[in-house]
């Protein structure tokens, strides 16, 4: 029977508010807006729950307060299968949430800081972290897909392959989803893709795509993207 792996994600979640306006205000301008509804978001949450979308065990952990916005992101993890048991429960932060402005056929993103420097992991949270790499050894892998910055006007995703590992960014006007996903051959990226696009309008996106059989991915995922360019 094959072994089962546990994956750690930290990193942020947030409450995204999303708000319709006629038009972008002025400075000192005062206008009406209409409340959306709200969903969760953040690039590291959007990622593990992708993720988790595999079947695969996964935990979430990062620093919230303990107010009902933090409840309701937590529940919301909860029911995409993510376990959220190693949270870190900070009653100084701030709720963690994004103000979204829809307005003029664009959006535009307001980040309240919650000024968190740090996170102090429970002993709990240590000791399973102690436990991957006691049991995995040299093969355990801390990854961040945060390693490059693209530089795009029109709503791109960026690819690269490597080691077996796929780090993907989805940008839209501003980074809406970056990660890191077990993708040891091609048929691993056709699948992972494919959920992608339950998430995010691809047909209107460029794919830029490098790495490990480039080429290979990108003749597999013509039909999934407005364009496609191997770097």
């Amino acid at each position: 029977m094959g072994e089962t792996k546990k994956v750690f994600f930290i990193g942020d979640v947030a409450m995204d508010e999303y708000y319709s306006a006629p038009y972008f205000p002025k400075i000192k301008e005062k206008i009406l807006v209409q409340t959306l509804p709200a969903q969760m978001g953040g690039m590291i949450a959007n990622a593990a729950c992708v993720y988790a979308g595999y079947g695969a065990p996964v935990s979430f952990l990062t620093a919230l307060n303990p107010g009902a916005v933090s409840k309701k992101l937590c529940r919301g993890l909860n029911e995409a299968g993510i376990d959220t048991e190693f949270m870190v429960w900070d009653e100084s932060l701030p709720d963690a949430k994004t103000i979204i402005i829809l307005a003029e056929g664009e959006h535009t993103v307001f980040i309240p800081t919650l000024n968190l420097q740090r996170i102090e992991l429970s002993g709990e949270a240590m000791e399973a972290l102690r436990q991957a790499e006691e049991k995995l050894g040299d093969r355990i892998r801390y990854t961040t897909p945060l390693l490059r910055e693209v530089q795009a006007g029109t709503p791109t995703v960026w690819a690269y392959r490597t080691a077996g590992l796929l780090y993907i960014k989805v940008y839209d006007g501003i980074l809406r989803f970056a990660g890191v996903i077990p993708a040891p051959d091609t048929a691993d990226v056709c699948y992972f893709t494919e959920r992608l696009g339950k998430e995010f309008a691809l047909k209107s996106c460029e794919l830029r795509i490098s790495g490990d059989d480039a080429k290979a991915c990108g003749k597999l995922l013509k039909g999934y993207f407005k364009r496609i360019v191997c770097e």
